[in-house]
């Protein structure tokens, strides 16, 4: 995970050479710095052998880290789309703008909403888990 993060972050501080992205950049910014939180918290959890709490909302988990994975490769698209807009090729204009619009899509609509799981998840809300198959 240490290699994603710096991979993530080199891919932020390039993005911080165009104003334009700072809107994109700093949602995926947020959720990556409280993913880590997340993270080492479960896996202190598990470390103290607290295995089925710690994994009850894993698919959640999943959810939030294949987004953040996502985000960075659309902030990565944005910087090219940048760098291609800045070139000045008109034939290219209307695919870069369609790429930072799709990246903008993604990281001001679908990262943020990012935050409610992981707030299940640092609270290790146990409502699927407590659930016992007689309540049905």
């Amino acid at each position: 995970m240490k290699q994603l993060i710096r991979l993530i972050a080199n891919t932020a501080e390039r993005a911080t050479a165009y104003e334009s992205l700072t809107a994109l950049r700093e949602p995926l910014e947020q959720l990556v710095a409280r993913l880590q939180t997340v993270t080492i918290g479960l896996l202190t959890d598990l470390a103290q052998g607290k295995v089925n709490s710690s994994l009850a909302n894993s698919a959640l988990y999943l959810k939030v880290f294949g987004h953040t994975v996502i985000g960075w490769r659309w902030l990565e698209q944005a910087i090219r789309a940048e760098e291609g807009l800045a070139k000045g090729n008109a034939a290219d204009a209307d695919f870069y703008k369609g790429k930072l619009q799709a990246a903008r899509y993604f990281l001001t609509w679908e990262v943020p909403g990012c935050q409610h799981e992981l707030a299940l998840l640092e609270a290790r809300d146990d409502a699927c888990l407590a659930m016992r198959d007689g309540w049905f």
